[in-house]
């Protein structure tokens, strides 16, 4: 792609725009899902192909910090969650659908209604609960886009790469494999729209241009990668080579700038 510039009885409150991202869910159904979740972190005002979206991470009722995780991402007139755990060989997994969501909008959204399963044949759902409705809410509170002059330029097997980041999204994110500044945002070329996501790491970079329809195109760089990172931004200023088929001819893109965080949050 040529890219250039360019279910029970709770009661689901109102969200309020003050103070830090906040929510109440509660979910519904088996008895080791069902109850109210223990938030971990939210996202809101993520652009996405789908539409914006608010994405938060939870464990369902009493479950352990190292048991079942909840993510779930909302839109407006439609939620879709993962409860799950593990990875690669030990992944266990149900999907769920629902449309209960009200008042969406870039203060928060309300929660309250059914889902149905949609876990597809493919995955092993081993012995994670049922869902059967969600309900609650949730306040973006003090989150913002945040800020960046974050470029990458270079190329790809369709054509220049020449992509600037001022109107994207700016999120950090802190877990086991460290923190990373994650800029994201939507962009439309020659009729045809992508996701693109950059990714400033303190040891890794990287840079994923996934076309609505078309090739994705991954670059990525680790080790001595030329960053800077904090709790609160980061910056870069380095090469990174695209991640190709061994024997294929990788192009590469250089990724420069800096970018302040509009939220911060753990997984």
């Amino acid at each position: 792609m040529l890219l250039l510039a360019a279910c029970g009885s709770t009661t689901a409150t109102t969200p309020t725009p003050a103070g830090p991202a906040s929510a109440q869910i509660t979910l519904f159904g088996d008895s080791s899902i069902a109850g109210s979740m223990t938030i971990i972190s939210i996202t809101c005002l993520i652009p996405t192909l789908d539409g914006m979206t608010i994405s938060l991470i939870g464990l369902p009722n009493a479950q352990p910090a190292n048991g079942l995780h909840a993510y779930v991402d909302i839109r407006a007139g439609t939620i879709a969650m993962t409860i799950g755990s593990g990875g690669g060989p030990t992944l266990v997994e149900r999907e769920f659908s629902g449309s209960g969501v009200s008042g969406f909008n870039a203060t928060g959204v309300r929660l309250t209604g059914p889902v149905t399963e949609i876990t597809g044949s493919q995955y092993n759902k081993g012995t994670v609960g049922n869902v059967t409705g969600v309900q609650g809410s949730v306040s973006c509170g003090n989150q913002t886009n945040g800020t960046s002059n974050v470029t990458v330029s270079g190329s790809s097997a369709d054509g220049p790469i020449s992509v600037t980041t001022s109107h994207f999204r700016v999120a950090c994110s802190t877990g086991s494999s460290g923190t990373f500044v994650n800029i994201r945002g939507v962009i439309t070329v020659n009729g045809v729209r992508a996701s693109v996501i950059v990714s400033i790491g303190a040891t890794t970079i990287s840079f994923d241009d996934a076309p609505e329809h078309g090739p994705i195109h991954f670059y990525f760089r680790q080790g001595q990668v030329g960053t800077t990172v904090g709790s609160s931004g980061g910056q870069v200023d380095s090469d990174a080579p695209e991640e190709v088929k061994p024997g294929a001819n990788p192009y590469a893109v250089h990724i420069k700038g800096s970018a302040t965080c509009g939220s911060s949050g753990s997984y």
